[in-house]
């Protein structure tokens, strides 16, 4: 499995250089599945590929006497809007949040993909193996606003609810970014309106960024002769524009082939188009051990949050952590 991009399969041989070369792979595809080529090569090719976007609740917009039409295009507007849609109780627990503010969702995404990148900081080096999210002084100053949003701000908390899925489609949320995979969730559960809309800016007309992610193929190397025949005719089928249109419809996630990106049927989708338009600016994580890299960023918050760490000195023991994650993988 290749999700969110985790490098763990350097056994698998590249067994399509017929089947696709590495020109037409590219050339095929969404710009962000270029974070999986390795040594100039490509192992694994996706069926589907996912983004990020903003949901909001009209509902609680209008509400709080905001326009239901305007969700935040900026940082400092989403922080603003927050705050007129939050709601605590006497003993300062919340009753509603105005942005589901979780850093074992998305969030650990959001800080390295976008955030960073908007604050001018590209989070990993061009051969992935060196991570870069403290190299400028900005880097620290976009993680401070990202934990200023639940410190400082008080717009949300993990906490809040079981997750941003819950807590949105409950209504007691006004906002959450969230991933193109849980669109049917939003469908089935959420009984009032809302809408989608691009991730959020620094600053308007300034840098786009989005986080991408995907699954993707590959046939292992014990494969030849009328298996690997029929692999490759497997592959083609399931790369297809026709069946990437179909996993669209019946499963949610977004077609990988650019070709798709200007299908009128899909980006004219109110709901669809955002995450469609995010694939542009999206950048995959090139995770080497998920869970150990997932658990370091939250291990970080989590001392800033319940021990009052400082801000700068736990963002670099994170950053510091995560490059050793990374070391020993490459030294391996």
């Amino acid at each position: 499995m290749v999700g969110y991009l985790t490098l763990s399969n350097k056994g698998i041989f590249n067994r399509f250089q017929d089947f696709m070369s590495t020109a037409e792979i590219e050339d095929y595809y969404v710009p962000m599945i270029q974070t999986s080529k390795y040594e100039d090569k490509y192992y694994t090719i996706p069926i589907a590929v996912r983004s990020l976007a903003l949901f909001w609740n009209k509902e609680l917009f209008e509400e709080a006497g905001l326009d239901p039409e305007a969700p935040p295009e900026t940082w400092d507007e989403l922080v603003d809007m927050g705050k007129k849609m939050t709601i605590r109780d006497g003993d300062d627990r919340y009753e509603q949040a105005g942005f589901a503010w979780n850093i074992a969702a998305q969030g650990q995404h959001v800080i390295p993909q976008v955030l960073l990148r908007q604050w001018g900081v590209e989070p990993y080096s061009e051969d992935q193996r060196t991570v870069q999210w403290n190299s400028k002084p900005e880097a620290v100053e976009a993680f401070k606003f990202w934990m200023d949003m639940t410190t400082e701000h008080k717009i949300g908390d993990a906490d809040f609810m079981e997750t941003p899925v819950t807590s949105f489609s409950s209504g007691r949320t006004a906002m959450v970014i969230d991933g193109s995979f849980n669109i049917a969730a939003y469908k089935e559960n959420n009984d009032f309106e809302w809408g989608v809309t691009t991730l959020p800016v620094r600053e308007k007309g300034g840098l786009e960024s989005n986080f991408g992610s995907y699954w993707t193929n590959a046939i292992t190397k014990d494969v030849s002769g009328e298996k690997l025949e029929a692999s490759q005719k497997f592959l083609e089928f399931l790369i297809s524009e026709e069946t990437q249109k179909g996993w669209l419809e019946n499963v949610g996630e977004l077609p990988a082939a650019a070709s798709l990106a200007d299908d009128e049927e899909i980006s004219s989708d109110p709901i669809y188009a955002p995450f469609i338009e995010g694939l542009e600016k999206a950048h995959a994580t090139p995770f080497v051990h998920e869970e150990k890299e997932r658990d370091i960023v939250i291990h970080a918050t989590d001392k800033i949050l319940l021990e009052n760490a400082d801000i700068e000195e736990a963002f670099n023991q994170m950053v510091e952590e995560l490059q050793e994650v990374r070391d020993e993988f490459y030294g391996e």
